[in-house]
């Protein structure tokens, strides 16, 4: 019978059997088993709110939030016989140390994640409040949904010159950012990316971004300067609305302005509009009354004509 049952097994692991093999559920503490009551065990789902761990070299599959509940959490280990897990300084990795799965959460400090890792996997770091700096080596391509999210005590980002796409919340309210500088290299920015991360007061946007998620800065009363790099062929639909920015240079690179771009930044009192903008949406910069009228003239002479 392939049903699924649960069951509470040796050192409080709760566990649950489909198919003949054990998934951790929760609770639990130290070495989690290779087996409960003659079950193989090949799958954590979820961990409850342990001090250390230890991986056994029989599981192959961790739910990427499966220690999002570990607050405690100091330490993962991987049994050195696991053919699909390691960890180093704590921190758990796919076995050649190309993804990095998980970071626990009392981690403290600086940390500089290893140039063998190319991408960062959802909730990696997520609710480590310890964690003051992070540096992202230039092998890193992709930063995955939620990998930093409410890291509260987070100062410093260094995001590596290779990575191309920031996930949804990837960063949101980690309320210690101060600034940021995103790479040529990125071309997404995920929803909710940067959204309440309540002391961030400037941004670097570089050249190739293409796509800017919905309310990717939102919540962040104090982000009063984004600085486009040249090279930006546009400005997309909502990627700035809301903020308290005072002025903005659009980069001579830019040749279209998208609607709501800038809506409602009520405190932009200057705009440069380089002459290589042949299209602004009539959207773009609505709400933004502080504008001077010649500015909104040069604006409208831009605005499509029906």
């Amino acid at each position: 019978m392939n049903g699924i049952r649960s069951f509470k097994g040796e050192n409080n692991w709760y566990y649950k059997v489909e198919n003949g093999e054990a998934t951790i559920t929760g609770t639990g503490y130290g070495v989690i088993p290779s087996e409960l009551n003659g079950y193989p065990v090949r799958k954590v789902e979820s961990l409850g709110n342990v001090k250390t761990i230890t991986i056994p070299n029989t599981v192959t599959s961790i739910k990427n939030n499966g220690f999002e509940s570990c607050s405690k959490l100091t330490e993962i280990s991987v049994d050195p016989d696991s053919t699909t897990y390691s960890s180093e300084a704590g921190v758990l990795f796919d076995k050649l140390k190309t993804t990095l799965i998980a970071c626990p959460a009392r981690k403290e400090g600086s940390y500089i994640i290893p140039s063998s890792v190319t991408r960062i996997e959802a909730n990696a770091f997520v609710f480590c409040t310890s964690l003051t700096n992070i540096t992202i080596p230039n092998s890193v391509t992709s930063i995955g949904d939620k990998s930093f999210y409410s890291c509260t005590n987070l100062a410093s980002v260094s995001i590596g010159s290779g990575a191309t796409n920031i996930g949804a919340n990837a960063f949101a309210l980690c309320s210690s950012l101060t600034s940021i500088t995103i790479p040529n290299s990125v071309t997404s920015i995920g929803g909710n990316a940067f959204e309440g991360c309540t002391n961030l007061a400037s941004i670097s946007i570089g050249s190739n971004v293409t796509n800017i998620g919905r309310n990717a800065f939102g919540g962040c009363p104090t982000l009063t300067s984004v600085t486009l790099a040249d090279g930006l062929p546009e400005i997309g639909t909502s990627w700035f609305p809301n903020l308290p920015i005072i002025n903005i240079i659009i980069p001579p690179s830019v040749k279209s302005i998208s609607g709501n771009a800038f809506g409602f930044c009520t405190n932009l009192t200057s705009i440069t509009i380089p002459n290589s903008v042949t299209s602004i949406s009539s959207s773009a910069f609505s709400g933004c009354d502080k504008l001077p009228k010649e500015t909104l003239d040069q604006i409208k002479q831009k605005e499509p004509k029906y």
